[in-house]
């Protein structure tokens, strides 16, 4: 496969074991019309006299006819500037793991138990991590063959007060972190077989019935035959 493009993705080793000349990839990030909500959670906590925001939002990447989500979780400071709040960016973490995200939250920002207790049981224990964990379902989620592109993504951007959930066919993978769900050359070898068969599929050779063909040569049905001599000559 041969790569035409202007910035370098993480699978792009795979170049190094030979390039196939004829399988060409036109490469370039475009943004895509919207299609989907994205599930989150905001939570706002206190913790030594500050406030701060949880931001917890689901992302999906499709590649290659399968679909990989992913959880962003933010911590943000919280502050006031002009009677408007300010959200300043402490942490961020990006996985496709539910136990991880669950880790960070209890590790570097607040418990459960005590989100549970400053919020007076509107964020029961049980419920907050299932809600985390069907973030990382795909049941529902099927591979879109809208986006006519071997891989895409959809992926939630921004801060709380300004934030959006965009899409992009052939996003730079390499930051989003695809790497740990899908290596390098796995990835490399599945997009080359996905294009190969869009390639073989767009050149495939469209099958037409021999009589059709007979009739586009200007033949039919009688053209090596006698014609009936009675009752009506029959369609052919």
């Amino acid at each position: 496969m041969k790569i035409v493009s202007k910035f370098s993705d993480y699978y792009d080793v795979g170049l190094s074991y030979g390039i196939d000349e004829k399988l060409r990839f036109e490469r370039s990030t475009k943004v895509v019309e919207y299609r989907r909500y994205g599930h989150g959670l905001s939570i706002e906590f206190k913790k030594s006299s500050n406030l701060y925001r949880l931001n917890i939002q689901s992302n999906i990447i499709g590649f290659c006819g399968e679909i990989y989500p992913f959880v962003r979780v933010t911590l943000y400071l919280v502050t006031k500037r002009n009677k408007k709040p300010v959200y300043e960016e402490k942490m961020t973490l990006l996985s496709y793991e539910k136990e991880d995200i669950i880790e960070f939250i209890e590790g570097k920002c607040i418990s459960f138990e005590e989100i549970e207790k400053q919020h007076k049981y509107d964020y029961r224990l049980s419920d907050l991590k299932n809600k985390i964990g069907k973030m990382f379902s795909t049941k529902e989620m099927k591979f879109d063959e809208c986006y006519k592109a071997p891989y895409y993504c959809e992926v939630y951007e921004g801060t709380p007060d300004n934030a959006t959930y965009n899409c992009y066919s052939l996003p730079i993978l390499k930051q989003y972190h695809l790497s740990k769900v899908l290596a390098p050359l796995e990835a490399f070898q599945k997009l080359t077989m996905y294009l190969g068969a869009m390639d073989l599929k767009e050149n495939e050779m469209v099958e037409i019935a021999d009589k059709y063909l007979a009739q586009s040569k200007g033949f039919d049905c009688y053209s090596f035959k006698k014609m009936p001599s009675k009752g009506k000559v029959k369609r052919c």
